[in-house]
């Protein structure tokens, strides 16, 4: 593997291996036998792109990142690059993983445009791109690229790029001087957050603040960054958020609408973040009673007792709204039940729920892109890379296309490399 790095707190002599699916291992080096580091499962970084549909920037005229809090990303489930790559921080900060957000300046760093989020890990910064949805490759395969590397050699760049018309927007004279981001909300830099955190233990331990300055100067000493500070980020959207126009607070109310008019889909959504997936108590048994069925939903009225209750001219128009909830909510149960299965490995379900209840039960699916991308990971996973490869490279609309359509050439070469090996002797 290409990323190797001695890790503190590992056995001696041991190697840690950073791998292009966003986990590490551990090599001892004298016998060479790998395991899983229980510290730097990077699960979060393949994780963040299969369970948050990518979205273009320009969303909602709200500018780049500027609309959703982390924690609403994960419980709607989409999100633009830079609000995956906020969600993939966190997450990684919970597993004591410190990762930053690298941004390239012009020349007197007074603009910096944000570009991807990176691992630091032992004097390197591993990096992983939320647009499109993959880690850079490192020089040999299977390996996750540094920043020192892809600044050392544009052609790693360069194999990002599809064709003349499609070429990865980053070049590696950009990135001999970058500018690492270290997040840090206002609540996550404060001390009563910090006493909050300390008395918290056992299954309730979790970090809540942010590891501020004393990270910015580990990072800022490290090759290839001219500068470490502070994220603005989440003060930009904490501002934001306190200043929202009337139009922007009613978009924000009918997003947490369903939510509120489901109680089954949203106590699924807390018990599938919690990984509670079985039992009368597990997030797929309130997923699937947020399935009812089609028969149910076109034929539903108010009861008799609810109609009283309103204005008989806006019974129609009531009932048309609970009609799309539950369309909705259908919708969004069906393919969070996909993303289920495919955790548990249980891959044939995870192909109807992607395949037969998201894509084909609906035209106009919200999860259209988000259910071909985890269908392809899924006939992938299964080792069906013939139908993985034309579900990534048929995809020339989504937001994440540029990325898709590189991981099917990979595969394609991936497979074309295996189908000349010699047989195991």
């Amino acid at each position: 593997m290409d990323a190797h790095a001695k890790s503190s707190g590992t056995p001696e002599g041991s190697i840690i291996n950073v791998h292009e699916d966003g986990h590490t291992t551990q090599s001892t080096g004298t016998s060479g036998q790998k395991y899983v580091h229980p510290r730097v499962t990077v699960a979060t970084g393949p994780g963040t792109v299969r369970n948050i549909q990518l979205e273009d920037d320009a969303r909602g005229g709200a500018g780049p990142g500027n609309r959703h809090w982390p924690f609403e990303t994960l419980l709607y489930g989409r999100g633009t690059a830079i609000d995956r790559a906020w969600l993939f921080i966190l997450l990684a900060r919970q597993q004591g993983l410190d990762v930053v957000m690298l941004g390239l300046a012009d020349e007197n760093r007074k603009s910096v445009r944000p570009w991807l989020p990176a691992l630091v890990l032992d004097g390197d910064l591993y990096l992983f791109d939320c647009r499109l949805g993959l880690p850079i490759p490192g020089p040999t395969e299977g390996g996750v690229a540094t920043l020192a590397q892809v600044a050392a050699d544009e052609q790693l760049l360069r194999r990002l790029d599809l064709d003349d018309d499609h070429r990865y927007p980053v070049r590696a004279e950009a990135l001999q001087q970058v500018v690492a981001f270290v997040e840090g909300s206002p609540a996550g830099l404060s001390r009563r957050m910090a006493l909050v955190e300390s008395r918290l233990a056992g299954k309730h331990k979790m970090k809540l603040t942010s590891p501020g300055s004393a990270l910015a100067q580990r990072v800022g000493k490290l090759p290839h960054v001219a500068e470490a500070r502070l994220w603005p980020l989440p003060f930009e959207v904490s501002r934001w958020k306190a200043n929202l126009g009337p139009e922007q607070k009613r978009a924000a109310v009918r997003e947490m609408v369903l939510y509120q008019a489901m109680p089954a889909l949203r106590r699924g959504r807390a018990l599938h973040f919690k990984g509670q997936y079985e039992g009368e108590q597990g997030a797929k048994r309130y997923y699937l009673n947020a399935r009812p069925p089609e028969k149910f939903i076109e034929d539903f009225k108010l009861s008799k007792e609810m109609a009283k209750r309103i204005p008989a001219a806006t019974i129609a128009r009531v009932e048309a709204v609970q009609i799309l909830r539950m369309r909705e909510g259908k919708q969004n149960a069906s393919f969070w039940l996909g993303l289920i299965f495919f955790e548990q490995e249980d891959y044939p379900n995870a192909i109807d729920f992607f395949a037969k209840r998201t894509l084909a039960a609906s035209e106009n699916s919200p999860w259209t892109a988000a259910a071909r991308y985890n269908l392809a990971r899924t006939y992938e996973a299964e080792g069906n890379l013939a139908k993985a490869i034309e579900l990534y490279a048929s995809d020339t609309a989504s937001p994440q296309s540029h990325g898709n359509r590189l991981r099917a050439r990979w595969l394609k070469e991936k497979s074309a490399a295996a189908a000349n090996e010699p047989p195991a002797t």
